[in-house]
This record gives C-alpha cells, sequence and structure tokens, in this order.
C-alpha cells in the first residue's frame, strides 16, 4: 500500500512539473503573422463550447473555400491570453474569442478585419456563420 501510494504521489508531481515547465516555454513563445492572407481564431487559454465551435465554422468554410479557388487563406490559432501574446492582444484590440483577417506584406499588416460582432451574431446558427465568413473572406 505504501509503495502504491509513493509512485501515485511521485507521478502527481512530475506531471506537476512537466506542465509548469511546458507552460513556461509555451509563455515564451512570439507570434509572427506570415506574409499573405491569414484567418487568425483567438481563444483563450481555457476553451469554452463556443470557441472550440467557432474555429469548427472557421475551418469547415476555409475547406469549402478551398474547393472553389486556390488555397489562399492560411489559418492560425491563438490564445490571446497568455503573456506572449498581450502585445498580439493590445494591438488588435481582442478581449474575447473572435475571428480576425489580416492581410500581411513585407511583414506588415496591410489591413485587417475583426470579425468578433459578426462570429458572435451568427454562432447559434451554422449555416449564417458559414455565410457571413465566405463574405467577409471575398470581401
Amino acid at each position: 500500500m505504501k509503495r502504491l501510494l509513493f509512485w501515485f504521489l511521485l507521478v502527481f508531481v512530475l506531471s506537476a512539473v512537466l506542465t509548469q515547465t511546458a507552460f513556461l516555454f509555451r509563455n515564451h513563445e512570439t507570434v509572427e503573422i506570415p506574409d499573405g492572407f491569414n484567418v487568425i481564431v483567438c481563444h483563450a487559454r481555457i476553451r469554452c463550447p463556443a470557441c472550440l465551435k467557432m474555429e469548427s465554422l472557421v475551418r469547415q468554410t476555409l475547406e469549402e473555400e478551398e474547393i472553389d479557388s486556390v488555397k489562399r487563406f492560411r489559418l492560425m490559432t491563438l490564445e490571446y491570453d497568455i503573456p506572449a501574446n498581450n502585445a498580439f492582444a493590445k494591438r488588435f484590440h481582442v478581449g474575447t474569442a473572435t475571428v480576425l483577417l489580416v492581410e500581411q506584406k513585407n511583414g506588415k499588416t496591410v489591413r485587417f478585419r475583426d470579425l468578433t460582432t459578426n462570429v458572435w451574431n451568427h454562432l447559434n446558427n451554422d449555416t449564417a456563420f458559414v455565410t457571413m465568413l465566405k463574405n467577409e473572406l471575398k470581401k
């Protein structure tokens, strides 16, 4: 019994240490938006069902768009609430789960569109969400 308790405690401590170490390294990442047209799904560190659905609908829309045309959009997901992404969140005014359309050229943002209002207004209707996003991508 003591041996079982010892192993349980050891595994628990090791998993806690490894989780914290991974989190520290993750906080030192930097956000680099590649040149081209980017669709960025911003979400919190802890993902709610709405965030997961949002990303799923964005992926579905991009797959449908790519059937009709050449692959033009790069999908990125980003945790806006970790320290490494504070500058990104401030730059694009991100404070909630959302979708951003960002065009980069030579490392500079040419234009961007924040779809927060549209995303949340259409999240409960998959068809309306996909239609809205397709329209935004065409612009």
